[in-house]
């Protein structure tokens, strides 16, 4: 019988940066003349957004716009907001050749500011460009192995492998009525968090339905600060090839840009908010399936050559996904609190660690805070509110996990001098992958020049120590595991006791 291999794949997938540069942006804001002078500078944000991008040959073509906002107080102790944007394009190289599955993110590194005059500011800041690709990570190991005295030693093992993924971009806009008697003139700040709803595969297309959630904090015409949260559906249909109902599947949607402001298409419209957002959902797909693992081969015949490779092998896929509070004070007034203008909270830094079984996460989240204080001064603030939380469910042998933490709710209460009590509702979600680590096989190669020898006795007599492996034996002896057990009558590959065993030639 000709000698053949065959061998199976264990694959993950996961996204990888491939291309990332920094663009230092310096803006020189002038208030126009219908703004009143700066007294006091609250707040400098740089915000950034992709606007496309393009690939060509080893080069990654980058659009973007980056608005700065000036958040300030007059003269007359009111706040104001004042935004200016430019255009700058950007050139990422590639590390490697990559066609498909590209998305480029920009995220606010630094900014500062000085305050030249009363009517000039000086921003100084710099924005990171990150181009990242879904990458499907393939380990391929030996399933099979017949022909020229071949003998496996191999085990089956429930694999819960990656099926299939993909991603799809896509853009949300409505115009949103909002409670207000009073015109918005700007919007200072802006938060949102992605909600899931309902997920579900049917014949290589995922359907998705959920909400994104947009909390806005805006500026009246008369300087008032109010509060807005506006809800846009998400109905989204992606195609993912091989995908089965029978898959384990995880789904994330980033915003990668988002833009808030008010609307005013005829007099008198007050109450209307603009929302455009950019996102991009990532879906991959798992399956549990039975392979056979190859742990140890040898030819009767011929010298062989093994190479070997430790596996992470999953053997389960578990989904996780729940909701808990962080609570906390978080001092930020020195003379006192007279009240709270606005509280938002952003993103969710976070790191997952695995212990005994169990997943803990921790982190901070960042909490933006205009308030005025008991002297009627107007601050705004950034604090981070630091959480952690353990997972109840205790899981066996856990070697990997893709978890994610989002800010789903929150709010305040003034509490005794200048301290704000914080509750904050985090959202978990993810997956969570136990498995075990094995050494298999990886390659077989025969030398057909090298010919074993051919021992003249047909039976060798051994004496086997107490819990010596058969395996162990039969390599040295160039024969089968099957062999002896037969010719000796036994069961077990492990050897219970010292014994005699008779070895047989093949």
């Amino acid at each position: 019988m000709d000698f053949t291999v065959k061998k199976d794949s264990i694959s993950v997938a996961g996204l990888r940066v491939v291309s990332s540069a920094e663009h230092t942006v310096h803006f020189d804001v002038t208030l126009p003349e219908y703004m009143p002078d700066v007294v006091r500078v609250l707040r400098c944000c740089l915000i950034p957004g992709v606007a496309s991008h393009g690939v060509s040959g080893d080069r990654i073509t980058v659009e973007c716009d980056c608005t700065v906002r000036v958040i300030y107080v007059c003269e007359q102790g009111k706040i104001h907001c004042f935004e200016q944007a430019e255009h700058f394009g950007k050139q990422l190289e590639l590390r490697e050749e990559i066609h498909d599955g590209i998305t480029v993110n920009a995220k606010t590194e630094f900014v500062n500011y000085r305050v030249g005059s009363n009517r000039k500011v000086e921003i100084h800041g710099a924005v990171s460009l990150a181009a990242v690709c879904i990458e499907k990570a393939k380990k391929e190991i030996v399933c099979s192995a017949q022909g020229d005295g071949m003998t496996v030693r191999e085990q089956k093992i429930n694999a819960c492998t990656l099926q299939s993924y993909g991603r799809k971009m896509f853009s949300v806009s409505e115009i949103c009525e909002i409670n207000s008697n009073q015109s918005i003139k700007s919007v200072i700040s802006v938060s949102h968090s992605v909600r899931t709803d309902e997920v579900k595969a049917i014949h290589g297309k995922v359907f998705i339905r959920g909400e994104l959630c947009v909390r806005s904090t805006c500026l009246t015409e008369d300087c008032e600060i109010l509060c807005f949260e506006n809800a846009i559906g998400i109905n989204q249909i992606i195609d993912v090839p091989d995908i089965t109902e029978e898959c384990i599947t995880q789904t994330d949607t980033e915003v990668y840009s988002i833009t808030v402001r008010p609307r005013s298409d005829h007099p008198g419209d007050r109450g209307l908010l603009e929302i455009e957002a950019d996102l991009c959902t990532f879906v991959q797909a798992y399956n549990s399936a039975e392979i056979t693992v190859i742990l140890d081969a040898f030819s009767t015949k011929y010298d062989t050559d093994i190479s070997y490779h430790t596996v992470t092998v999953n053997t389960s896929c578990e989904k996780i996904y729940e909701t808990f509070l962080c609570r906390e004070s978080v001092d930020i007034s020195t003379v006192g609190i007279r009240r709270i203008l606005s509280f938002s909270c952003g993103d969710a830094a976070s790191t997952v660690s695995v212990s005994d079984g169990s997943v803990t996460v921790s982190g901070t989240v960042t909490a933006d805070i205009v308030f005025e204080d008991t002297n009627s001064e107007i601050y705004y603030v950034t604090r981070q509110i630091p959480f952690e939380h353990k997972h109840p469910a205790v899981y066996e042998s856990i070697v990997s996990n893709n978890i994610s933490v989002s800010v789903s709710a929150y709010n305040f209460v003034t509490g005794s001098g200048g301290v704000v009590d914080t509750r904050i509702e985090l959202c978990l979600s993810g997956l969570v992958f136990c498995g075990e680590e094995t050494k298999a096989v990886t390659e077989i190669t025969l030398d057909k020049s090298k010919c074993k020898s051919v021992k003249t006795a047909s039976l060798t007599v051994y004496f086997a120590d107490e819990n010596e492996s058969v395996w162990d034996i039969a390599r040295r002896y160039n024969t089968t595991v099957e062999a002896i057990l037969r010719e000796n009558r036994i069961q077990d590959e492990k050897i219970p006791h010292c014994c005699k065993l008779l070895i047989p030639k093949i």
